[in-house]
């Protein structure tokens, strides 16, 4: 899939304007629906297929806040799929626990607006229900278990398989934001194809890169032993910054 940065600015900066009714969800659920600091992924998950690694953890997250597209069918006012209908917003909650919330699409107006929130336990697996609009408990409480595995299987592709990189052009409403906030607005595509090879640690030295953000990784120490390093920003304020457009 070839989807330029471009796209996928336009597309998060569409879907962030056009939320709606924010104001009218509690005020401790309302980070549940902000995707300001969330980065886009692309992923056509083909779960029956997908490998585990042994040592995967599920608090081993690449993106520390992110969001994925779904197709959903609507009846009203034509019947029809709309591709980016449904939205599924992930995000490091706590250190034991995941932020899963759904963000659907009003086919009448093409508003977004969030429909419900959950959380997802790291150590048992499991999705509680936190909040949802009036009336939707039923649905909320039926998609659960689809949405735990959708989210599941983003959660372990984006953290053990490969992407690619290239340079984005940014307008200048999004060039001026903050380093942290800028790099938000990349599109990282997976390749299922690509298992990430296990690095082992080099001798000699590079020279450090300019400011950019480095996402959540498996890393090997000399000794032999696997573990994993969080998404950070690296070379903060140094050389102007750089901002990058993946595909995974």
């Amino acid at each position: 899939m070839n989807i330029s940065g471009v796209f996928e600015m336009s597309f998060k900066r569409r879907v962030i304007k056009s939320l709606r009714y924010i104001d009218k969800i509690p005020l401790e659920y309302r980070k549940f629906g902000k995707l300001d600091m969330s980065t886009r992924v692309i992923v056509d998950l083909d779960i029956d297929n997908l490998e585990v690694p042994n040592d995967y953890r599920l608090r081993d997250m690449a993106f520390e806040d992110f969001f994925v597209s779904r197709p959903i069918q609507v009846r009203e006012p034509v019947e029809t799929v709309i591709e980016d209908g449904l939205i599924i917003h992930i995000f490091r909650l706590s250190s034991e626990a995941i932020g899963l919330s759904t963000i659907m699409i009003n086919p009448y107006d093409d508003t977004y607006y969030m429909t419900a929130c959950y959380e997802l336990d790291v150590n048992e697996v499991e999705v509680k229900l936190l909040w949802n609009i009036p009336n939707y408990r039923k649905y909320a409480l039926q998609d659960m278990e689809k949405l735990k595995l959708d989210a599941l299987g983003v959660l372990i592709t984006t953290a053990t398989y490969e992407r690619e990189s290239s340079i984005a052009k940014l307008p200048y409403a999004i060039a001026k934001l903050p380093l942290v906030e800028r790099n938000t607005y990349v599109e990282y595509t997976i390749d299922l194809t690509k298992p990430i090879a296990i690095s082992k640690p080099k001798g000699g030295s590079h020279n450090s890169p300019i400011e950019h953000e480095r996402r959540g990784h498996y890393r090997t120490s000399k000794n032999g032993k696997r573990y994993f390093v969080r998404s950070t920003i690296v070379n903060e304020d140094k050389n102007g910054g750089g901002n990058k457009e993946y595909k995974m």
